[in-house]
């Protein structure tokens, strides 16, 4: 989540309650009243970002999202918003699929996690 929220340039203050809301995405097979909410913290949190990085972009994934377009027509807010939100589960996806590598390889995980984390926190 880290990495995918660097990427992103979400600010690293509001990194914990965000994960908080993401991990809440995932519970709606079990709790779909929460997941809901969850979406709809993820919302308010990351619509006022779009809308700032449409105005200002910046180098980060978000500016390039807020900016592409489809077919001629610049992306929905609810498009972009989409987008993000599906990042996290495909990046916990990843994750899942490379875990026994990671696991045969941990000195080449490490390095390679920390090169990921130090990559994003140099993009903010």
């Amino acid at each position: 989540v880290l990495v995918i929220t660097g990427l992103l340039g979400v600010p690293n203050e509001n990194e914990r309650q965000l994960i908080e809301w993401i991990e809440g995405l995932f519970s709606y097979p079990w709790d779909p009243e929460f997941a809901l909410k969850a979406k709809d913290e993820v919302t308010a949190f990351f619509l006022p970002i779009i809308h700032a990085r449409r105005a200002e972009p910046r180098e980060d994934l978000i500016s390039l999202i807020a900016a592409a377009q489809f077919e001629g027509h610049r992306l929905t807010d609810e498009e972009v918003l989409a987008f993000v939100r599906l990042l996290f589960p495909a990046g916990a996806d990843v994750i899942q699929i490379a875990e026994p590598w990671m696991q045969q390889h941990p000195e080449r995980t490490r390095e390679n996690g920390l090169k990921a984390l130090d990559r994003a926190h140099e993009r903010r």
